[in-house]
């Protein structure tokens, strides 16, 4: 997603140049695009419970560490509750 946004002319946007965008911005998209939000989560906030859910393949995700649980969507609404019921309950997924 990074080299996306980085290869996108936003100069043309009503965006403008990302150089002129305000510091709080690029520093939050920075962050976003160039780390693993639920890895530096979890090194933060180690006793935190994660519970990820995502539409990408299954190839395409790093694997997770054991304290970070994965839901693939499209998921229903007992398949979020059994996974949250996991995460809560702190068995492995």
């Amino acid at each position: 997603m990074g080299a996306l946004m980085r290869a996108h002319d936003w100069r043309s946007s009503s965006l403008g140049d990302p150089a002129d965008w305000p510091a709080p911005l690029r520093t939050a998209l920075g962050v976003i695009l160039n780390t693993d939000p639920a890895a530096e989560v979890s090194r933060r906030r180690p006793n935190l419970k994660i519970l990820l859910t995502t539409g990408y393949a299954a190839g395409l995700i790093s694997n997770p560490s054991k304290d970070v649980h994965v839901l693939r969507k499209p998921y229903d609404i007992r398949s979020l509750e059994l996974a949250l019921r996991t995460v809560l309950a702190d068995k492995a997924p």
